[in-house]
């Protein structure tokens, strides 16, 4: 009875592509937790407002974590982010502040309209981890 054997090439295949399959689960794992949140802001004259610092932090239950980050609007009132979201999160919060802006302060009020998607929602500002979600706001006049 001959012994049948696997020549070099096909072991050094077998591992090669291995090797490759094993680093790319970890690769598609990553994609899956990148998150993008992007919109505009703008005031009831339907204006673009700058500066407005917007905040994504990750979530679980009740739970808020630290910030993962964060970014200002641009001149015309857009921002987007861009982050890969920890294991162990469901999902994350995006929030937005001018309060801090002095120049902002004495015009709007706290309060605020979101539309997610662009549907006006009153659940402000969960999305799930893996999406792109856009988020608008617009600020109310004092």
């Amino acid at each position: 009875m001959k012994q049948q054997w696997i020549p070099w090439s096909g072991l050094l295949s077998f591992f090669i592509l291995f090797f490759v399959l094993s680093n790319t689960t970890g690769c598609i794992r990553k994609l899956d937790r990148m998150t993008t949140i992007y919109g505009r802001v703008i005031n009831e004259a339907r204006q673009p407002v700058d500066s407005v610092l917007v905040v994504i932090s990750p979530a679980r239950f009740a739970t808020v974590g630290a910030a993962i980050g964060k970014t200002y609007t641009d001149k015309d009132g857009n921002y987007e982010l861009v982050v890969e979201v920890p294991t162990g999160y469901s999902f994350i919060d995006t929030s937005i502040s001018y309060y801090s802006v002095e120049r902002h302060r004495n015009k709007y009020q706290t309060e605020f309209l979101v539309y997610e998607n662009g549907q006006q929602t009153n659940d402000c500002c969960s999305s799930a981890i893996g999406k792109k979600t856009n988020f608008d706001f617009l600020i109310l006049s004092k």
